[in-house]
Protein backbone atom coordinates (compact mmCIF):
# COMPACT_ATOMS: atom_id res chain seq x y z
CA UNK A 1 0.00 0.00 0.00
CA UNK A 2 1.80 3.57 -0.97
CA UNK A 3 1.43 5.66 1.59
CA UNK A 4 2.30 9.39 1.87
CA UNK A 5 5.62 8.73 4.38
CA UNK A 6 4.38 11.90 6.66
CA UNK A 7 3.31 11.27 10.24
CA UNK A 8 2.33 14.90 11.27
CA UNK A 9 -0.51 17.35 9.95
CA UNK A 10 -0.40 20.87 10.05
CA UNK A 11 -3.26 22.92 11.75
CA UNK A 12 -3.50 26.47 11.65
CA UNK A 13 -5.83 28.76 12.99
CA UNK A 14 -8.10 29.60 10.03
CA UNK A 15 -8.14 25.94 9.16
CA UNK A 16 -9.64 25.04 12.33
CA UNK A 17 -12.16 28.11 12.49
CA UNK A 18 -13.45 27.56 9.12
CA UNK A 19 -14.03 23.68 9.81
CA UNK A 20 -16.08 24.96 12.63
CA UNK A 21 -17.85 27.35 10.63
CA UNK A 22 -18.80 24.92 7.87
CA UNK A 23 -19.71 22.70 10.52
CA UNK A 24 -22.42 24.92 11.50
CA UNK A 25 -23.37 25.86 8.11
CA UNK A 26 -22.50 29.47 8.71
CA UNK A 27 -19.83 28.74 5.24
CA UNK A 28 -19.83 27.01 2.12
CA UNK A 29 -17.18 24.82 1.16
CA UNK A 30 -14.32 26.69 -0.16
CA UNK A 31 -15.76 29.90 1.05
CA UNK A 32 -13.41 32.45 3.56
CA UNK A 33 -15.25 34.00 6.54
CA UNK A 34 -15.17 37.21 6.57
CA UNK A 35 -12.25 39.61 8.25
CA UNK A 36 -14.56 40.39 11.66
CA UNK A 37 -15.38 37.11 11.70
CA UNK A 38 -12.23 35.53 12.03
CA UNK A 39 -11.48 37.81 14.29
CA UNK A 40 -14.43 37.06 16.99
CA UNK A 41 -13.91 32.93 16.22
CA UNK A 42 -10.66 33.70 16.89
CA UNK A 43 -11.69 34.79 20.58
CA UNK A 44 -13.98 32.11 21.33
CA UNK A 45 -10.99 29.38 19.97
CA UNK A 46 -8.65 30.82 22.70
CA UNK A 47 -10.97 30.75 25.16
CA UNK A 48 -11.43 27.21 24.49
CA UNK A 49 -7.45 26.65 24.50
CA UNK A 50 -7.16 28.86 27.98
CA UNK A 51 -9.59 26.04 29.36
CA UNK A 52 -7.24 23.29 28.45
CA UNK A 53 -4.95 24.71 31.36
CA UNK A 54 -7.56 23.59 33.90
CA UNK A 55 -7.89 20.52 35.76
CA UNK A 56 -10.25 17.94 34.35
CA UNK A 57 -13.26 19.49 33.19
CA UNK A 58 -16.22 18.91 30.36
CA UNK A 59 -14.34 20.32 27.62
CA UNK A 60 -11.04 18.33 28.90
CA UNK A 61 -12.14 15.74 31.10
CA UNK A 62 -9.20 13.75 32.76
CA UNK A 63 -6.42 15.67 31.61
CA UNK A 64 -5.05 18.74 30.97
CA UNK A 65 -2.50 20.45 28.31
CA UNK A 66 0.21 22.04 29.47
CA UNK A 67 4.09 23.45 28.17
CA UNK A 68 6.51 22.38 30.84
CA UNK A 69 9.86 24.89 31.67
CA UNK A 70 12.84 25.34 33.74
CA UNK A 71 13.52 28.40 36.12
CA UNK A 72 16.75 29.49 37.93
CA UNK A 73 15.58 31.67 40.45
CA UNK A 74 18.85 33.67 42.27
CA UNK A 75 18.58 33.69 46.17
CA UNK A 76 19.00 37.23 47.92
CA UNK A 77 20.03 37.97 51.50
CA UNK A 78 17.17 38.09 54.22
CA UNK A 79 14.35 37.84 51.36
CA UNK A 80 11.76 35.39 51.56
CA UNK A 81 9.46 36.46 48.81
CA UNK A 82 9.95 36.18 45.32
CA UNK A 83 8.50 37.60 42.16
CA UNK A 84 7.72 35.41 38.63
CA UNK A 85 6.82 37.68 36.04
CA UNK A 86 7.50 39.07 32.66
CA UNK A 87 10.08 42.16 32.78
CA UNK A 88 8.83 46.14 32.29
CA UNK A 89 10.95 48.05 29.19
CA UNK A 90 9.69 51.80 28.68
CA UNK A 91 9.99 52.54 25.24
CA UNK A 92 9.68 55.52 22.99
CA UNK A 93 9.65 56.28 19.16
CA UNK A 94 8.31 53.13 17.99
CA UNK A 95 7.47 52.74 14.32
CA UNK A 96 6.54 52.00 11.64
CA UNK A 97 7.14 48.03 12.34
CA UNK A 98 4.84 46.93 15.36
CA UNK A 99 6.36 44.87 17.85
CA UNK A 100 3.79 42.06 18.60
CA UNK A 101 4.32 39.65 21.63
CA UNK A 102 6.33 37.02 20.35
CA UNK A 103 9.13 38.72 18.74
CA UNK A 104 12.59 39.03 20.33
CA UNK A 105 13.81 42.30 20.83
CA UNK A 106 17.95 42.79 20.11
CA UNK A 107 19.69 45.64 21.97
CA UNK A 108 21.61 47.29 18.83
CA UNK A 109 24.31 48.18 20.88
CA UNK A 110 24.92 45.79 23.97
CA UNK A 111 23.08 42.99 21.64
CA UNK A 112 20.88 41.90 24.70
CA UNK A 113 17.99 39.76 23.95
CA UNK A 114 13.90 38.85 25.39
CA UNK A 115 11.15 37.83 24.30
CA UNK A 116 8.15 40.31 24.23
CA UNK A 117 5.19 39.02 26.35
CA UNK A 118 2.87 42.09 26.01
CA UNK A 119 2.79 45.40 24.10
CA UNK A 120 0.69 47.94 26.45
CA UNK A 121 1.18 51.58 24.40
CA UNK A 122 1.08 54.84 26.36
CA UNK A 123 0.95 57.63 23.43
CA UNK A 124 1.14 57.55 19.84
CA UNK A 125 1.07 55.19 16.95
CA UNK A 126 3.87 52.32 14.94
CA UNK A 127 2.32 53.87 11.83
CA UNK A 128 2.81 57.72 12.78
CA UNK A 129 6.57 56.59 14.08
CA UNK A 130 6.06 57.96 17.64
CA UNK A 131 4.63 54.61 19.52
CA UNK A 132 5.51 55.33 23.06
CA UNK A 133 4.62 52.78 26.06
CA UNK A 134 5.72 49.52 27.80
CA UNK A 135 7.09 46.45 26.74
CA UNK A 136 6.39 43.16 28.51
CA UNK A 137 9.60 41.00 28.41
CA UNK A 138 10.78 37.57 29.55
CA UNK A 139 13.86 35.25 29.03
CA UNK A 140 16.36 38.07 28.54
CA UNK A 141 20.00 37.25 28.19
CA UNK A 142 22.16 40.10 28.66
CA UNK A 143 21.77 43.60 29.95
CA UNK A 144 19.80 46.56 27.83
CA UNK A 145 21.10 50.26 27.74
CA UNK A 146 19.88 53.53 26.24
CA UNK A 147 19.96 52.35 22.81
CA UNK A 148 17.52 51.78 19.53
CA UNK A 149 15.87 48.02 19.15
CA UNK A 150 15.60 45.56 16.73
CA UNK A 151 13.34 42.75 15.56
CA UNK A 152 15.06 40.22 13.26
CA UNK A 153 15.63 42.35 10.17
CA UNK A 154 13.76 45.17 11.37
CA UNK A 155 16.19 47.76 13.13
CA UNK A 156 15.33 50.74 15.27
CA UNK A 157 11.96 49.26 16.03
CA UNK A 158 11.95 51.67 19.28
CA UNK A 159 14.03 53.55 21.31
CA UNK A 160 14.93 52.62 25.43
CA UNK A 161 16.39 54.36 28.03
CA UNK A 162 17.55 52.00 30.21
CA UNK A 163 17.65 48.30 31.23
CA UNK A 164 14.25 46.22 32.10
CA UNK A 165 13.46 46.12 35.67
CA UNK A 166 10.85 44.65 37.95
CA UNK A 167 10.77 40.98 39.08
CA UNK A 168 13.36 38.82 40.67
CA UNK A 169 12.78 36.25 37.72
CA UNK A 170 12.01 37.48 34.06
CA UNK A 171 9.44 34.52 32.97
CA UNK A 172 6.03 34.28 32.02
CA UNK A 173 3.77 33.60 35.05
CA UNK A 174 3.83 30.23 35.64
CA UNK A 175 0.55 28.56 36.36
CA UNK A 176 2.07 26.08 38.85
CA UNK A 177 5.67 24.83 40.24
CA UNK A 178 5.81 21.19 39.85
CA UNK A 179 9.59 20.45 41.41
CA UNK A 180 11.87 22.44 42.43
CA UNK A 181 15.75 21.33 43.78
CA UNK A 182 18.45 23.59 45.89
CA UNK A 183 21.01 23.64 43.65
CA UNK A 184 24.59 24.39 44.85
CA UNK A 185 26.30 26.53 42.85
CA UNK A 186 29.60 25.07 42.83
CA UNK A 187 29.32 21.56 43.02
CA UNK A 188 25.70 21.61 41.20
CA UNK A 189 24.74 19.19 43.41
CA UNK A 190 20.90 19.28 43.91
CA UNK A 191 18.92 18.94 47.33
CA UNK A 192 14.87 18.02 46.67
CA UNK A 193 12.94 20.65 48.07
CA UNK A 194 9.03 20.37 49.61
CA UNK A 195 6.29 22.04 47.68
CA UNK A 196 3.74 23.19 50.32
CA UNK A 197 0.49 24.05 49.94
CA UNK A 198 -1.38 27.09 51.87
CA UNK A 199 -2.06 25.64 55.12
CA UNK A 200 1.29 24.02 55.36
CA UNK A 201 3.14 27.77 54.83
CA UNK A 202 0.56 29.02 57.37
CA UNK A 203 1.59 26.50 59.25
CA UNK A 204 5.38 27.96 59.60
CA UNK A 205 5.61 29.40 62.93
CA UNK A 206 8.50 32.09 62.78
CA UNK A 207 8.35 33.07 58.89
CA UNK A 208 11.27 35.53 59.86
CA UNK A 209 14.16 33.03 60.88
CA UNK A 210 17.55 32.84 59.10
CA UNK A 211 17.32 29.93 56.84
CA UNK A 212 18.63 27.82 53.81
CA UNK A 213 15.60 27.04 52.27
CA UNK A 214 13.73 23.53 52.11
CA UNK A 215 10.35 23.96 51.40
CA UNK A 216 8.74 26.42 48.85
CA UNK A 217 4.40 27.86 48.79
CA UNK A 218 3.85 29.45 45.25
CA UNK A 219 1.00 31.19 44.48
CA UNK A 220 -0.36 32.60 41.32
CA UNK A 221 -1.62 36.17 41.63
CA UNK A 222 -3.56 37.98 38.69
CA UNK A 223 -0.30 40.34 37.63
CA UNK A 224 2.00 37.85 38.71
CA UNK A 225 3.46 34.76 40.59
CA UNK A 226 5.03 34.80 44.16
CA UNK A 227 7.48 32.33 45.71
CA UNK A 228 6.97 32.29 49.58
CA UNK A 229 10.34 30.49 51.03
CA UNK A 230 10.03 29.16 54.50
CA UNK A 231 12.24 31.71 55.76
CA UNK A 232 14.43 34.48 55.31
CA UNK A 233 17.64 32.98 52.89
CA UNK A 234 20.90 33.20 54.90
CA UNK A 235 23.78 35.26 53.63
CA UNK A 236 25.93 31.59 53.31
CA UNK A 237 22.90 29.98 51.46
CA UNK A 238 22.05 33.27 49.53
CA UNK A 239 26.21 32.83 48.73
CA UNK A 240 26.10 29.03 48.03
CA UNK A 241 22.72 28.10 46.15
CA UNK A 242 19.94 28.74 43.91
CA UNK A 243 16.42 27.41 43.09
CA UNK A 244 15.95 24.86 39.93
CA UNK A 245 12.35 24.36 39.48
CA UNK A 246 10.55 23.30 36.96
CA UNK A 247 6.64 25.06 36.06
CA UNK A 248 3.42 24.46 34.30
CA UNK A 249 3.75 27.71 31.59
CA UNK A 250 0.43 28.54 29.81
CA UNK A 251 -0.40 27.65 26.59
CA UNK A 252 0.53 30.41 23.94
CA UNK A 253 -2.72 31.95 21.77
CA UNK A 254 -2.96 32.17 18.40
CA UNK A 255 -3.44 35.63 17.07
CA UNK A 256 -2.59 34.74 13.29
CA UNK A 257 -4.58 32.75 11.19
CA UNK A 258 -1.48 30.98 10.36
CA UNK A 259 -0.88 29.97 13.57
CA UNK A 260 -0.45 26.24 14.91
CA UNK A 261 -1.36 25.05 18.37
CA UNK A 262 0.21 24.12 21.71
CA UNK A 263 -1.87 21.04 21.71
CA UNK A 264 -1.41 17.26 21.36
CA UNK A 265 -2.69 16.73 17.56
CA UNK A 266 -5.23 13.68 18.68
CA UNK A 267 -7.27 16.87 20.24
CA UNK A 268 -7.50 18.90 16.82
CA UNK A 269 -11.14 17.35 16.16
CA UNK A 270 -12.13 17.58 19.40
CA UNK A 271 -11.29 21.19 19.17
CA UNK A 272 -12.68 21.79 15.92
CA UNK A 273 -16.19 20.65 17.04
CA UNK A 274 -16.02 22.01 20.68
CA UNK A 275 -15.72 25.75 18.46
CA UNK A 276 -18.47 24.65 16.34
CA UNK A 277 -20.84 24.08 19.93
CA UNK A 278 -19.09 27.85 21.04
CA UNK A 279 -19.96 29.33 17.39
CA UNK A 280 -23.85 28.03 16.48
CA UNK A 281 -25.04 30.79 19.37
CA UNK A 282 -23.27 33.55 17.89
CA UNK A 283 -24.63 32.71 14.58
CA UNK A 284 -28.25 31.87 15.36
CA UNK A 285 -26.96 28.56 14.04
CA UNK A 286 -29.00 25.32 17.15
CA UNK A 287 -26.50 23.02 17.71
CA UNK A 288 -27.16 19.76 15.97
CA UNK A 289 -27.42 16.17 16.93
CA UNK A 290 -24.56 16.01 14.40
CA UNK A 291 -22.31 18.44 15.69
CA UNK A 292 -22.42 17.88 19.46
CA UNK A 293 -22.68 13.89 18.83
CA UNK A 294 -18.95 14.48 16.45
CA UNK A 295 -17.93 16.64 19.33
CA UNK A 296 -18.66 13.75 22.13
CA UNK A 297 -17.15 11.22 19.79
CA UNK A 298 -14.07 12.94 18.76
CA UNK A 299 -13.53 14.36 22.43
CA UNK A 300 -13.94 10.19 23.83
CA UNK A 301 -11.28 9.32 20.88
CA UNK A 302 -8.83 11.60 21.69
CA UNK A 303 -9.45 10.54 25.38
CA UNK A 304 -8.14 6.83 24.91
CA UNK A 305 -4.41 8.80 23.69
CA UNK A 306 -4.22 9.73 27.47
CA UNK A 307 -6.73 7.13 29.42
CA UNK A 308 -5.37 7.59 32.65
CA UNK A 309 -6.21 11.15 34.90
CA UNK A 310 -3.79 12.90 34.58
CA UNK A 311 -1.55 15.25 32.57
CA UNK A 312 0.18 15.74 29.41
CA UNK A 313 3.07 18.04 29.33
CA UNK A 314 5.34 19.99 26.26
CA UNK A 315 8.66 20.92 26.43
CA UNK A 316 9.45 23.67 23.39
CA UNK A 317 12.77 22.91 22.37
CA UNK A 318 12.51 19.20 22.88
CA UNK A 319 9.35 18.03 21.97
CA UNK A 320 8.61 17.73 18.68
Amino acid sequence: MATSSIHTITVTAIKLIKGSLRAIGAIATGETPAAQEITDAMESLNYLIKNMEGPPNFIQPGMRMWQRESGLLTLVSTQSEYSLKPASLAFTSGGTYTVSPGDTITGATGAATAIVEKVTLSSGTWAGGDAAGTLSVYGQSGTFEAENLNVGSNSNVATIAADASGPDLDIQIPVEIITAVLRHTTSNSDTPMRIMDLEQYQAIGNKSSSVTPTALYYEKQLDEGKIYLDGKVSAAAAAAYKISFVYRQPLEIVDAQADEFDIEPSYYRALKFALAKELSPEYGKPITPDVRDLAAESMALAQTFQPEDGDYHFEPGRDE
